[in-house]
C-alpha cells in the first residue's frame, strides 16, 4: 500500500485544469464582500418621465453617481451602514432621502422624484422606507447591526452569533465551527493551527454582522458549514467619538449546594464524621444506602496502624494527627473572590495633525478585556482574554476614488489547558471544569490539587491592508494582503516547593502539598489523593502563520448584470511541536510535530443578475490545494513503522512530491417574487474546505520505543459539502416577517482514524483517510419583527436530522483471521443516526421612545427605559438505556433527558447628558434560577455505578421498562429528574418476591412488581406502607437517588452583572 491516496482528479486531468487555473487566476478572486451598492429611477414627480444627469451623493461617503439617459443610477462599492442620500439637478428641488440602510452584499433600491424648484434652496426631506423581505438575497442570511446588539444581555460576538436560526453552540447546521469562516473586514480569523475561528471582537468595533448558514457565492472558499462576515467601523472624519462598556458581577459561587471541602461532602464526611471516620465506614454504623453515598474508607485508626514502617512519609502519625494531615491536604480554598467582569473601549476620530494630508486618515482603536473566574482553582484561578483592535483609514487621493484601510486584531488568552495530551483548549464555563474530576480515577487530586492541568497561553496577531479604487461609479477592484499568527505555551508551573509549612503529630513535616506540580509520585494521607505524577503532562510550542494576498472586481454592466471575479493566494507556515509528557509514567509519551509550508489558492467568476424582482447568483469556483512536501510512501505493515525507527524514517522509507489537487465547485442561487410581499429562494452549491493540519502535516512519536504511533496523510482530498437549500420569505402585517427554510447537506471526505496492527505487534499506528460522512437536513423556521416604537424581536426554531457513518474498516490486522474475526463482530461501520433535538430561542425587546410620557423639564422618567428577554429552548437528548449493562438488540435511544431551558434579560436607562449618552443596566442570567443535571453525564457522577444507580431510582414510563430486563417502578419520570436539596432520601426498592429480600432496611420502601403494592419492614417483618407516606415520597420523589458530587450536580445560578455604557 502507498502512503498517498489518489487525487480527486487524476494527476493526467490535473494537468488539463491547471490552464483552466490560470486562465481564471487573471479574472478572480476571493476577496470576501465587505460592501453593498445603491441603485434606484429618478423621475419627474408626478409623471413616468425620466431624468438625466440627476447627481445622487451619499453624504459622509463624497461618493456618487449620475444618472443615465434612461434616469437611473447605480452606486458600488458602499460600506454597509445607515445613510442619507440626496439627489439634485438643475431646476429641481433637492430631495433628502435619510436612514438609507445599506447591507453586505445587497442591493438597496432608493427611487427619487424630483419636483421643480420653487425658491433657492428648495430641498424635500424623506425617510427611505426599509423592505420587510429583501428580494435580492437568495439564502438564509440575517444583518446584524450594532444597535441590535447592543440592546441584547450579551458581551461577545460568539452569543450573538449562537442566536440565530440554524446555529447551536457554534455549530452551523450541525458541522462545527472548524468549518465555518469568520472575518474581520474580509480578513480570515482561522487559527491554522486546529481550524477554529479567533473571535475575540471588541463589541465597540463593530458597526455590522451577517450571518449566512447556506448558499454561499463563489466568491467564498474553505467553507462548508457557514460565513460570519463582521465589518468594523472607522473613525468619523470631523469629531472624535469614544464608546466604554463595563459589565460587573460581584464575587460569587458557580454552583448550587455545598464546598467540595465541607465535613458532608463526598470527599470530606467518611474522614470526619465521628461516626466511621475512626474505625471505618464498614463498622455498620451507616446503613448500605449512606455507604454507597461516599467513598470507603478504613477509618484513621486503621491508617495509623498502618504507617508503623519508617520508610512510610506518615511514619508514627497519631489517629487524631493523621486526620489533621488529611485536613491539610484538602485545605484548598473553594470560595471565588474576585469578580467577573468585561471592560470594552472604544476611541477614534481623525488623525491628529497628519490626518489632513492623508486623504482625511482617521483611525478606530478598541480595546476588550473579559475576565472569568473558575469554579474552582486550577493551576490558574481564572480564564482571561484580552484584544486591541485598530483600524486606520484613508482615502489617499480625495475625489479619485481611492481608500486604504489598515486594520490589526491582537490579543491573549490564559487559562488552564483543559487536557493532558498537549492538544489546544482552555478550560473556561463551570460545566466543563465540573466534568473534569466526574467518574475520574483521580477525581480528587483534580479537585484539590492545583495542577493536574497545565497553565496554557495562546497569543494571536492579525494584520490587514485593503486597498480599494472605484474605477466608476460602476466598477471598483480591492487588492487585500493579510497575515494571521498564532502562537501556543503549555508547560508545567514551578515545582512545589519542600519548604516547610507546618509540623503535625511527632513531627511530620508538611509542605505545599497539593499545590505546585509535582513529577514524582505523592500520595495523599487517608485516601490516597494523587498529589503528584500523571498531572501537568501537556506540552506545546506551537506556531502557525499564514500569509493571504487576495485581487478582486466587480463591475455592474448595466441595471440588470453584475460581475465579479479575483484570486486567492494563501501560504501557510505551519511549525508545531506538541507532547504527553510524564517523566514517571512514560508509557504513554508521545510527541507530536510537524513544519510544513503548504500553498493553496482559489479562483472564482461570478454574475449577479437582477430583473423585475427577480435575482440570480450564478458562479464557478476553482480551488487548488498543495501540502508542498516530500512525504512517505509505505506498504500498510512495513517494519518501519516499528519500534527504533521514528528517527530514521526518512532513510528507511521512500519519500514522493506530494499531489497538486484542483477542484471546481458550482455555485447557483436564486431568489424572485411571489408576490409583492413574499419571494421564493433556492440555493446549490459545493463547498470545499481544508482540513485540520494534524490530518495532513503530522508524525506522532511514541515515545516509550521511538515508533510511529500516527501519521497523517497530506494527499487526502478536502472534505465536500454538496448542499441544497429552499426558503420562502412572506411580510405580514406590514412589519414581520415570516421566513421558513429547508435545506439538504451530503457531507463526504471528512477524516477519519484508521488503525494498523501487524502480526507481532511490532507495527501499530494510526492514519489520517478520508472515509467519514454525514447527512445533514431539517427545517428553519423565523418569525422577526424589524421595527416598531415599543417592540421589536424574533423567535426561530431549528429542526435538523443527521446521519454520520464511515467507509472502509476502523482497524486493519495483518493477521487474516483476526481481520475476519474483527469484520465479523465489529460496530464501527454502523451507520449513526441521533434522534432529532429541535431547539428554539426568542429575543423580545420592548422599550419606550425618547419623549415618551409626562415631560418635568429636565426629567422624562419614561423615555428611554428597554427590557430585553432573550430565551432558549432545546429538547432532552435522546439515548440508549438497558439497566446499566449491555442493551438488547433493537432497543436504541429509548429515553429522552428533559428539556432544557433558559431566560436571560436585560433591563436598561440610556439618559443623555451635553451631548454624552449614558446607559445604566442590568443583566440577569438564569432568570428563574432553573436547576439543570448534565445531559451527558459529564459532571455530577462519582464513577459509572453511581451513574446508573441515579438512573435506576427513576420512575421510568411502563413502555419503556417493559423492553428492559430489570426490575423496577414504573412511573412518568425522566433523566434530568431529581430529589430537591433538604428532601431526605427515601429508597424504594423493586422487588418480585418479599421472601427474597436480603437486609431489609426500615428506612426503604418496597415496591412489589407483581401487585404493585408499596411495603415497608417493621419490627421484623413487612407491613403495607402508609399510603400518605408513599404520596409524600413519589410527590417529593424523595426516591431520586442522587449523584455523589452534590457540590457539582447543579451549576450556573442565577447571577446578575451591573453595566455601564458611555458613548459620545
Amino acid at each position: 500500500m502507498s502512503g498517498k491516496n489518489t487525487p480527486t482528479f487524476s494527476r493526467i486531468a490535473s494537468r488539463r485544469f491547471t490552464g483552466l487555473f490560470f486562465a481564471l487566476l487573471f479574472l478572480s478572486s476571493s476577496v470576501i464582500a465587505q460592501t453593498g451598492r445603491i441603485s434606484g429611477d429618478v423621475t419627474v414627480a408626478g409623471t413616468d418621465e425620466t431624468l438625466p444627469g440627476v447627481n445622487v451623493i451619499i453624504d459622509g461617503l463624497q461618493i456618487g453617481a449620475a444618472t443615465n439617459l434612461d434616469g437611473y443610477y447605480s452606486i458600488v462599492n458602499v460600506p454597509p451602514g445607515t445613510y442619507t442620500l440626496r439627489a439634485s439637478a438643475v431646476g429641481f428641488a433637492t430631495v433628502v432621502m435619510e436612514d438609507v440602510r445599506v447591507n453586505i452584499d445587497q442591493t438597496t433600491i432608493v427611487d427619487f422624484q424630483l419636483r421643480e424648484q420653487e425658491f433657492v434652496g428648495d430641498e424635500v426631506v424623506l425617510i427611505a422606507e426599509r423592505p420587510v423581505v429583501e428580494r435580492d438575497v437568495s439564502s438564509s442570511r440575517a444583518n446584524i447591526s450594532s444597535e441590535q446588539i447592543e440592546s441584547m444581555p450579551v458581551t461577545n460576538i460568539q452569543s450573538v452569533v449562537n442566536l440565530q436560526a440554524g446555529i447551536q453552540g457554534g455549530s452551523i447546521r450541525g458541522l462545527g465551527e472548524e468549518y465555518s469562516q469568520w472575518t474581520l473586514s474580509g480578513v480570515s480569523l482561522r487559527d491554522e493551527r486546529d481550524n477554529t475561528p479567533y473571535q475575540a471582537v471588541s463589541l465597540t468595533s463593530i458597526s455590522e454582522v451577517q450571518v449566512q448558514t447556506g448558499g454561499f457565492n463563489a466568491e467564498h472558499g474553505n467553507v462548508q458549514s457557514g460565513i460570519v462576515n463582521i465589518v468594523t467601523r472607522e473613525g468619523s472624519r470631523d469629531r472624535y467619538n469614544a464608546d466604554v462598556i463595563f459589565r460587573y458581577r460581584p464575587p460569587g459561587k458557580k454552583n448550587y449546594g455545598i464546598s467540595p471541602n465541607d465535613p458532608n461532602s463526598y470527599f470530606m464526611r467518611p474522614f470526619l464524621d465521628d461516626e466511621v471516620a475512626w474505625t471505618g465506614t464498614q463498622n455498620g454504623a451507616w446503613d448500605r444506602y449512606t455507604q454507597r453515598q461516599y467513598p470507603e474508607f478504613e477509618g484513621w485508626i486503621s491508617v495509623s496502624e498502618n504507617n508503623m514502617d519508617p520508610e512510610s512519609p506518615y511514619y508514627g502519625l497519631s489517629p487524631a494527627a493523621a486526620q489533621q494531615v488529611f485536613l491539610w491536604q484538602k485545605r484548598k480554598d473553594f470560595a471565588i473572590t474576585d469578580p467577573d467582569y468585561d471592560l470594552d473601549i472604544g476611541f477614534g476620530g481623525p488623525m491628529p495633525i497628519i490626518g489632513n494630508s492623508l486623504g482625511n486618515l482617521r483611525f478606530w482603536a478598541s480595546h476588550r478585556r473579559t475576565q472569568e473566574m473558575y469554579l474552582y482553582a486550577l493551576s490558574r484561578d481564572r480564564y482571561e482574554d484580552h484584544s486591541t483592535h485598530i483600524k486606520l483609514t484613508s482615502d489617499l487621493l480625495p475625489g479619485r476614488g481611492m481608500k486604504l484601510s489598515i486594520e490589526t486584531l491582537f490579543g491573549t488568552q490564559t487559562g488552564t489547558n483543559d487536557n493532558n495530551s498537549g492538544n489546544p483548549g482552555i478550560f473556561r464555563g463551570a460545566s466543563d471544569i465540573a466534568a473534569a474530576p466526574s467518574m475520574h480515577s483521580y477525581q480528587d487530586g483534580v479537585v484539590f490539587s492545583s495542577d493536574y492541568f497545565a497553565p496554557t497561553s495562546v497569543d494571536r496577531f492579525v494584520l490587514g491592508a485593503k486597498f480599494t479604487h472605484s474605477i466608476s461609479s460602476d466598477t471598483f477592484y480591492e487588492l487585500q494582503v493579510s497575515n494571521f499568527h498564532s502562537s501556543y505555551d503549555t508547560n508545567p508551573s514551578p515545582l512545589r516547593s519542600d519548604e516547610t509549612l507546618r509540623v503535625f503529630g511527632n513531627g511530620y513535616e508538611a509542605n505545599e502539598a497539593p499545590f505546585g506540580f509535582m513529577p514524582e509520585p505523592s500520595d495523599g494521607i487517608g485516601d490516597g489523593m494523587r498529589m503528584g505524577v500523571g498531572m501537568s503532562n501537556s506540552r506545546d510550542s506551537s506556531e502557525v502563520s499564514y500569509l493571504t494576498v487576495d485581487f478582486d472586481i466587480t463591475s455592474q454592466l448595466n441595471r440588470y448584470l453584475q460581475v465579479k471575479s479575483g484570486l486567492e493566494f494563501v501560504r501557510t507556515h505551519s511549525k508545531v511541536n506538541y507532547a504527553r509528557f510524564d517523566e514517571f509514567l512514560p508509557s504513554q509519551n508521545t510527541v507530536s510535530r510537524w513544519d510544513r509550508k503548504p500553498l493553496r489558492g482559489g479562483a472564482y467568476a461570478q454574475t449577479r443578475l437582477e430583473f423585475e424582482g427577480m435575482v440570480a447568483n450564478l458562479g464557478l469556483r476553482l480551488d487548488y490545494s498543495y501540502a508542498n512536501t516530500d512525504w512517505f510512501e509505505f506498504d500498510p505493515f512495513n517494519p518501519a513503522l516499528g519500534s527504533g525507527n521514528i528517527d530514521n524514517l526518512e532513510e528507511l522509507l521512500q519519500t514522493s512530491d506530494t499531489d497538486h489537487q484542483f477542484y471546481l465547485s458550482p455555485r447557483i442561487g436564486v431568489s424572485f417574487p411571489i408576490t409583492v410581499e413574499s419571494k421564493l429562494y433556492f440555493n446549490y452549491g459545493h463547498f470545499r474546505s481544508m482540513p485540520t493540519p494534524e490530518n495532513l502535516y503530522m508524525v506522532r512519536e511514541s515515545m516509550l520505543n521511538d515508533r510511529v504511533a500516527r501519521i497523517a496523510n497530506p494527499n487526502m482530498p478536502l472534505p465536500q459539502t454538496v448542499s441544497y437549500e429552499l426558503g420562502y420569505e412572506h411580510n405580514i402585517f406590514q412589519n414581520y416577517l415570516i421566513r421558513v427554510a429547508g435545506f439538504y447537506s451530503d457531507i463526504s471526505n471528512h477524516a477519519e482514524l484508521v488503525s494498523y496492527l501487524s502480526s507481532d505487534r511490532q507495527v501499530s499506528y494510526t492514519i489520517s483517510q478520508p472515509n467519514r460522512y454525514r447527512d445533514h437536513r431539517g427545517i428553519e423556521a423565523t418569525l422577526e419583527r424589524r421595527g416598531g416604537r415599543f417592540f421589536r424581536g424574533f423567535v426561530n426554531y431549528t429542526y435538523t436530522v443527521t446521519s454520520t457513518g464511515r467507509f472502509d474498516f476502523a482497524t486493519q490486522y495483518e493477521n487474516p483471521a483476526q481481520q475476519r474475526q474483527y469484520e465479523r463482530t465489529t460496530t464501527a461501520n454502523d451507520q449513526l443516526r441521533p434522534v432529532a433535538r429541535p431547539y428554539a430561542r426568542f429575543s423580545l425587546d420592548f422599550f419606550t421612545p425618547a419623549g415618551f410620557g409626562p415631560d418635568w423639564g429636565v426629567l422624562n422618567p419614561l423615555e428611554n427605559w428597554r427590557v430585553n428577554f432573550l430565551g432558549s429552548w432545546q429538547a432532552g437528548r435522546y439515548f440508549t438505556w438497558a439497566g446499566g449493562g449491555a442493551a438488547p438488540r433493537g432497543i436504541v435511544n429509548n429515553v429522552q433527558w428533559r428539556d432544557y431551558y433558559n431566560l436571560n434579560m436585560r433591563v436598561s436607562r440610556e439618559f443623555e447628558v451635553t451631548g454624552t449618552r449614558i446607559q445604566l443596566f442590568m443583566d440577569m442570567n438564569n432568570v428563574f434560577n432553573t436547576r439543570r443535571m448534565s445531559q451527558w453525564a459529564s459532571y455530577g457522577y462519582s464513577d459509572g455505578e453511581d451513574y446508573n444507580r441515579y438512573m435506576r431510582s427513576l420512575h421510568l414510563p411502563r413502555e419503556v421498562l417493559d423492553e428492559l430486563d430489570y426490575a423496577a417502578v414504573p412511573g412518568s419520570d425522566r433523566p434530568g429528574d431529581y430529589r430537591e436539596s433538604g428532601v431526605e432520601f427515601v429508597p424504594i426498592e423493586p422487588i418480585v418476591n418479599l421472601d427474597n429480600v436480603e437486609r431489609p432496611n426500615e428506612r426503604a420502601l418496597y415496591f412489589d412488581t407483581r401487585d404493585e403494592q408499596y411495603y415497608q419492614y417493621r419490627d421484623g417483618v413487612f407491613i403495607e406502607a402508609d399510603q400518605n407516606h408513599v404520596d409524600q415520597v413519589l410527590d417529593d420523589k424523595a426516591y431520586i437517588e442522587m449523584p455523589n458530587h452534590t457540590f457539582f450536580t447543579f451549576l450556573n445560578p442565577r447571577n446578575v452583572f451591573w453595566g455601564i455604557r458611555v458613548r459620545f
